[in-house]
């Protein structure tokens, strides 16, 4: 590739979607939301490859369906092209189930004390983890201490992880003495930062960095819609020492997705909805949901619909 297929041009401030589509996800189709504009390539580096969003503008390529012997994952930088080579990550399971992976990435992956933590977007009962020049990545559970660790997300330096069974936000310490010696405890669990009383209920959350602060994205789901998932609403709560909902977040915009999520600024020029969520949830469809009415409409990025294999990620 001569030209990063990622790049943005420098006055474009919302992430492109990213399509992976195809019996072997062998095409690849680049939504540019702002001006409603879709273009099709076939990049051979991302044939048979999940594209997840991590941090520090680097993306997670990981294999499909290859063994170890064929591992070409990696972490690919969106500006420069760098690519560093991860561990061979098992997604094919029996019964022909694939797993999908939200990553996370403590450090920029230069850094070699840099931890590369790999979170399944189903129901998973271990965490994977590796350092970066690790051969292999580890394991651990995911239900401890105070409950079910649903999502992760590194901000100013930190990794944080939102407990969703006690509904609570601890920061994450990769303990690296302990690993030296073996694959040890994931994490070292603090006392929580801050917990909200939030009521069960189907539902699914996303971090997301917000102009300088850590959000919490809940997404309530309506378990009676005619395709299930389907998000009946948003509550969003800053994740301070003191948590608090906003009902309003002014001139921007969250992106949010099983893979990775992000905000933006919305300007005049943007021609995107202010105070707006732009989501994605299982098919082609993309949905922009009002904070301020909670109103929900649906958007369709390109005409891909027919095809029976499909992966959208924010890039």
């Amino acid at each position: 590739m001569s030209k990063s297929p990622f790049a943005r041009a420098p006055d474009q401030t919302c992430p492109w979607l990213f399509i992976s589509h195809g019996d072997n996800f062998e095409n690849h189709t680049f939504y540019n939301l702002s001006k409603d504009q879709h273009f099709h390539r076939h990049i051979p580096e991302l044939r048979d490859k999940q594209v997840a969003l991590a941090s520090y503008g680097w993306l997670a390529l990981l294999d499909l369906g290859k063994g170890p012997n064929d591992c070409t994952c990696c972490l690919f930088n969106i500006a420069s092209k760098e690519k560093i080579k991860i561990p061979h990550m098992q997604t094919k399971y029996d019964g022909g189930f694939t797993k999908y992976y939200e990553c996370v990435l403590s450090k920029p992956p230069t850094d070699p004390d840099c931890y590369v933590m790999l979170i399944s977007a189903a129901f998973d009962e271990s965490l994977y983890f590796c350092r970066i020049g690790d051969e292999y990545f580890a394991d651990t559970i995911r239900d401890f201490r105070d409950g079910y660790l649903s999502t992760a997300k590194s901000f100013n330096g930190k990794t944080y992880a939102w407990m969703s069974k006690s509904n609570s936000l601890f920061e994450v310490e990769f303990d690296i003495e302990e690993r030296l010696i073996g694959p040890g405890p994931l994490v070292c669990v603090k006392e929580p930062i801050c917990t909200w009383p939030l009521k069960p209920s189907a539902s699914k959350e996303f971090l997301v960095e917000f102009g300088g602060e850590l959000l919490l994205v809940h997404a309530i789901l309506d378990m009676f819609s005619d395709e299930y998932g389907e998000v009946a609403y948003f509550r969003i709560f800053t994740m301070g020492r003191e948590c608090s909902e906003l009902l309003n977040i002014g001139d921007r915009v969250i992106f949010i997705g099983p893979y990775g999520s992000m905000s933006a600024l919305c300007t005049d020029e943007s021609g995107l909805k202010k105070n707006s969520i732009y989501y994605y949830w299982r098919n082609t469809n993309l949905f922009v949901y009002d904070i301020e009415d909670r109103s929900t409409a649906l958007l369709e990025p390109c005409p891909i619909k027919s095809t029976p294999y499909c992966l959208m990620c924010w890039i």
